[in-house]
């Protein structure tokens, strides 16, 4: 199987890539490689938010892929849920469209089986920072995210298997420090010189990013333990015809 796995951001992979001991390849993006029992991983940065999202899946995708796995953190928006929880979409809604993808059905059995737990997944094109804006949101997913469903798209439009599996790094009833899309450049990537400077500028909010940046760091390794495990599983699932290389003769002159 080749299994490509995006992240957006460098600490959302950080553990696994240790773990892992991923080798990185020289690309025109962030890109790492590794093997796990017979099946090839190869890992992509897309940068933060939809945008950033969907070009890197895009350019990624123009090379065979048997699968798909979308990962990182997510904000909960409904109670319940708890730092670190490990959460398999069986859904992906887009906000602004309201449109549904729904997640191969195998993949999510075996995210089931290795101990994650079922979720209905909604993306936004824009940092979901306050509690006020979680409770408002809750009737459309569990948790949300800004990628997973750009690169799912991207993904099931080749007839790719695709799923997200993310870990949650903040709760329904928080705020978050300040909106982190006034520290994202244009190709997705976190200004850290200009979240920290707003970060000086509101010392209040600095014990609230300091807890934000402990409980991501512990969520990272909690999906990297994860993740170890649930590529492992999917090497007795049955390769399936070949998808991407299908979608890509289809649509050469």
């Amino acid at each position: 199987m080749r299994v490509l796995l995006s992240f957006a951001l460098e600490m959302e992979f950080a553990p696994w890539l240790r773990l892992r001991k991923f080798a990185r390849v020289v690309s025109d993006m962030p890109e790492f490689s590794a093997s796990a029992g017979g099946n090839d991983l190869r890992v992509i940065l897309t940068g933060m938010g939809s945008d950033a999202a969907r070009r890197a899946a895009s350019r990624a995708l123009e090379r065979p892929v048997d699968i798909c796995i979308v990962c990182g953190l997510a904000g909960a928006l409904r109670e319940g849920h708890h730092y670190g929880e490990i959460l398999a979409a069986s859904s992906v809604r887009e906000a602004e469209s309201q449109r549904v993808l729904k997640v191969d059905s195998t993949l999510l059995k075996k995210a089931l089986n290795v101990g994650a737990r079922e979720c209905a997944l909604c993306t936004c094109k824009y940092v979901v920072s306050t509690a006020a804006d979680k409770r408002r949101m809750a009737a459309l997913g569990d948790v949300v995210d800004m990628e997973s469903f750009s690169v799912m798209e991207a993904a099931q439009s080749r007839g790719i298997p695709a799923i997200a599996v993310r870990v949650v790094s903040d709760l329904a009833d928080e705020d978050l420090p300040f909106d982190f899309s006034d520290c994202v450049n244009a190709l997705g990537k976190i200004n850290t010189w200009r979240a920290a400077g707003m970060a000086l500028r509101s010392p209040a909010r600095l014990p609230r990013l300091l807890r934000l940046a402990r409980h991501s760091r512990l969520a990272a390794k909690s999906l990297a333990q994860f993740l170890n495990s649930f590529v492992d599983a999917l090497s007795d699932l049955p390769k399936k015809a070949e998808a991407s290389e299908v979608h890509a003769a289809r649509n050469s002159p």
